[in-house]
């Protein structure tokens, strides 16, 4: 938890700036090849109006070797993050189903540090959604996964519907503030975005009550 922690920081220091798209003039250039999600919607009609325009086709190239190494850490940073929730997901389930003899979830809750060891993994992975929001906006996440896809292709991402669940835009964005100058939260933020994968991955809410409780 600790290292993906670290590895968000360091990237965040990183981003391209071009993935931004924040310029009015790399927006008229790049729009068209750092798509966000909604490249997901029709695939083939994204790669069929990079490939048959030349100039789209270069730039398009150009990115990729330009900035594929870091997209690639990217992608696995975010793949750790999805991986480490889904292995927290299994070891509550193996404690469920009796696998560990003689441990159950009840039984680590009142152990100190069992308690704590549960406790401790949500809450970091608690602070990696955070980090991940806060400092790396929700539409650059988009184009910096959809990126890796288009490059690496399909079947170099397990789980790809879960991964696009955690890095989608939450609508979270520190460069809005509201009347009082505080980041503008949408409705529901951020339990919405913290339940996200929770609830595809089948974590009991009560579970999750239980360690808020303690």
């Amino acid at each position: 938890g600790d290292a993906l922690i670290a590895e968000l920081l360091r990237l965040s220091e990183h981003i391209p700036v071009l993935f931004s798209l924040s310029d009015k003039t790399d927006r008229s250039l790049y729009t068209d090849v750092l798509p966000d999600f909604t490249y997901l919607k029709t695939p083939e009609l994204f790669e069929h109006r990079i490939e048959s325009n030349p100039e789209l086709a270069a730039r398009d190239n150009d990115i990729w070797a330009t900035h594929g190494e870091v997209v690639s850490r990217f992608f696995k940073s975010f793949e750790s993050v999805y991986k480490y929730i889904k292995d927290f997901s299994r070891c509550l389930e193996d404690l469920r189903q009796g696998v560990y003899i003689q441990q159950t979830i009840e039984g680590l809750f009142l152990d100190e540090d069992g308690k704590q060891l549960l406790c401790e993994c949500l809450y970091l992975y608690g602070v990696m959604l955070t980090l991940m929001d806060t400092l790396i906006d929700g539409q650059v996440r988009e184009r910096l996964l959809i990126a890796y896809y288009r490059h690496q292709g399909q079947s170099s991402i397990q789980s790809i519907d879960e991964v696009c669940l955690l890095v989608k835009a939450t609508g979270f964005s520190t460069a809005t503030v509201d009347r009082s100058g505080w980041p503008k939260r949408p409705l529901n933020y951020p339990e919405e975005y913290f339940a996200r994968l929770v609830r595809r991955l089948n974590i009991p809410s009560s579970v999750v009550h239980m360690m808020v409780a303690v």
